[in-house]
């Protein structure tokens, strides 16, 4: 995490996006361990989930089976701390589920029920080709 040391010695400021970015390629380096302990950290540091943060770390819980459902947990609880999901979001979790022949469990209780507020995210939703 130097590069937030170097940050202030060139007198940048630090940002949510700078500590996203930085989870995001911790994430993709695959330091699940390093990432998870660096997003404690930013909490620590006053820094607020955000829908791009918990976005990034649904993203990484989707990779495997063992931790999809704490992708799932984050994604339920994204209410409750003012974020609302994302395209994005859906995007991910499904993939994931997918990913991980889930799919059948997310339909399970209906999407609506799985996916609350899907219906609004695509209400605009056109296809290009029928």
């Amino acid at each position: 995490m130097r590069v937030f040391q170097k940050m202030k010695e060139y007198e940048c400021e630090s940002t949510l996006k700078s500590y996203v970015t930085v989870l995001l390629i911790l994430f993709d380096e695959n330091l699940l361990k390093v990432a998870l302990k660096f997003y404690r950290y930013m909490r620590q540091l006053g820094f607020l989930p955000n829908v791009p943060s918990l976005n990034v770390l649904i993203k990484a819980l989707c990779k495997n089976s063992g931790t999809i459902d704490s992708a799932i947990r984050i994604f339920r609880e994204m209410p409750k701390q003012g974020c609302t999901p994302d395209v994005y979001t859906y995007g991910t979790l499904i993939n994931g589920l997918c990913r991980i022949k889930k799919v059948n469990e997310a339909n399970s209780g209906g999407p609506r029920n799985f996916f609350p507020g899907v219906q609004n995210i695509f209400k605009d939703f056109r296809p290009l080709a029928v």
